[in-house]
C-alpha cells in the first residue's frame, strides 16, 4: 500500500509538469497511437541483453550499471501519454557499490513518472520519440547519495509498423543524451535534459538503454 501511495503521488506531481508542457502547445496535432482506444490501455516493457546504465558528466562520478529493467505503464484514452513505473535490478556503481532506492532491497532502483509520445524531426528515419518526465529519484550506492531528475528522450524504431511490441533506444554520448531535441505542437524545439547529483550540484547525465514496450494489441504511430 505504501508503494502504491508513493507511486500515485509521484505520478500526480509529474502530471503537473506535463500539463505545463502541453498547455503551451496546441497549433498542430501531435503523433498518436492507432488504433485509438476509448479506454486507458496498459503496456509492459523490458530491456534487451544490454545492461542499462546511468552515465554522468561530473568528473570522478561513477556510472550506475544495472543487470536489467522491467516496466509497467498505461496509455490514457485517446492520448499518447500516461504514467510509468520502471524497476531496475542488479544495480551497482562502476566501483562495485550496490545501489538502491529507499525501502527497496540492495540492487533495486524504482523510477516513476509519465511518458509522452513526441516528434523527433532531426533524424528522418526516427520520426517519433518517447519523452520520459521523471520524478526525482534518490538512491544510495554504499556511502554515496545520488539524485536523478529531469527529462529523458528515447528514440522509437519502426513506429509506422503495426506491432504488439515496439523498440526504443535511449542513447548517450559522454554522459549527454544523443539527439536530445524534440518538437512540441507549435513546432518549437525543446531540449530534454536528464540531471544527476552525486552529493553536489546537479549536472547533466544520460541513460543508455535498449528496450521494448508491449501492448495487448498491435499498434502503430499515426504521424
Amino acid at each position: 500500500m505504501k508503494r502504491l501511495q508513493i507511486m500515485c503521488l509521484a505520478t500526480m506531481a509529474v502530471f503537473v509538469v506535463a500539463g505545463g508542457l502541453a498547455s503551451s502547445a496546441s497549433a498542430i496535432a501531435l503523433p498518436n497511437n492507432l488504433p485509438e482506444s476509448s479506454a486507458a490501455r496498459p503496456w509492459t516493457g523490458e530491456t534487451d541483453e544490454t545492461n542499462p546504465k546511468l552515465v554522468p558528466t561530473e568528473a570522478g562520478a561513477p556510472e550506475v550499471i544495472c543487470a536489467k529493467a522491467t516496466a509497467e505503464g498505461e496509455e490514457e484514452a485517446k492520448k499518447p501519454l500516461g504514467p510509468f513505473h520502471i524497476h531496475f535490478s542488479g544495480c551497482k556503481t562502476s566501483t562495485e557499490a550496490k545501489c538502491k532506492t529507499a525501502g527497496d532491497e540492495a540492487g533495486i532502483i524504482l523510477v516513476l513518472g509519465t511518458w509522452h509520445l513526441v516528434f523527433d524531426k532531426r533524424t528522418p528515419e526516427l520520426l517519433t520519440a518517447v519523452l520520459f518526465l521523471i520524478e526525482t529519484v534518490t538512491l544510495t550506492c554504499g556511502v554515496l547519495k545520488v539524485e536523478v531528475k529531469g527529462t529523458l528522450l528515447c528514440l522509437e524504431l519502426e513506429v509506422t509498423s503495426s506491432k504488439v511490441t515496439h523498440l526504443f533506444h535511449c542513447i548517450q554520448e559522454k554522459g549527454v543524451t544523443k539527439d536530445p531535441v524534440y518538437f512540441n505542437s507549435e513546432e518549437k524545439e525543446v531540449k530534454a535534459a536528464l540531471l544527476c547529483s552525486f552529493g553536489a550540484a546537479f549536472k547533466e547525465c544520460a541513460e543508455l538503454a535498449l528496450a521494448s514496450y508491449t501492448y495487448k494489441e498491435a499498434i502503430f504511430a499515426d504521424i
